[in-house]
């Protein structure tokens, strides 16, 4: 499970989150540096973390990508 912190609201974030069992989280750390945003779309495809559009300042259409550390998904 990810949370982005896509809230709609006036507030923007830019950290992703991520956790095994939905109750104890990490935040995920990266050089990923797109800007701090809300209401865009987030999504997981091809073993990467997918960041597109929403308002970060201005609306934009910017795509950036995230690399998921390989072994993520297995159990501890």
């Amino acid at each position: 499970m990810t949370v982005d912190t896509n809230l709609a609201g006036l507030i923007h974030f830019g950290d992703v989150w991520y956790s095994r069992d939905g109750k104890n989280w990490t935040e995920l750390k990266s050089n990923v540096i797109w800007k701090n945003r809300h209401e865009h779309s987030t999504l997981v495809f091809k073993d990467k973390i997918w960041v597109a559009g929403g308002y970060a300042e201005t609306l934009n259409s910017e795509v950036w990508t995230l690399e998921i550390p390989e072994g993520w998904f297995e159990d501890e």
